[in-house]
């Protein structure tokens, strides 16, 4: 079985243009901010054994909040609620998809619901500090694609 890891998640639209902003928590929703070092923008990836997941998945879960990334309805900013992990319901259960290489050859990846029909997605590709993250429909942009950097 998997283990859970500790990473930072960067959106990659906002690190291509030089402006490195990472999946944060703001009043019980996601944002993106500015990398802090805060705990809030430590996120633990905890494999997620829910029933009927296409290929299994991860729960995003925050200590510093006690809570992990819920999916909501489409078009909706992502909350956090409380997740009953391991085996949790599937608006807990997040997908990684290879979703192309930056220029260094480092992997991108989509953060898709099990049906990887949703995604996490910085609204408007705005790079600007405390910019919402959304549950919306996958169209391949930069700002769907994230960076994922494992912690010590």
């Amino acid at each position: 079985m998997q283990t859970a890891i500790n990473v930072i998640i960067t959106n990659w639209n906002c690190a291509r243009n030089n402006n490195p902003m990472v999946l944060d928590v703001h009043n019980n929703g996601l944002v993106i901010n500015a990398p802090s070092g805060a705990q809030t923008q430590i996120w633990t990836l905890i494999p997620n054994l829910v029933t009927n997941a296409q290929s299994g998945g991860f729960t995003l879960y925050n200590s510093s909040a006690n809570l992990s990334a819920e999916q909501p309805a489409s078009g909706s900013p992502i909350s956090l609620g409380d997740d009953p992990t391991p085996y949790g319901s599937a608006a807990f259960c997040w997908t990684l998809w290879p979703a192309g290489k930056d220029s260094n050859n480092a992997q991108l990846w989509a953060i898709q619901d099990s049906q990887r029909g949703f995604c996490m997605d910085a609204s408007r590709g705005s790079c600007d500090s405390g910019t919402s993250v959304l549950f919306w429909s996958w169209n391949s942009g930069d700002n769907q694609r994230w960076l994922i950097d494992k912690q010590p």
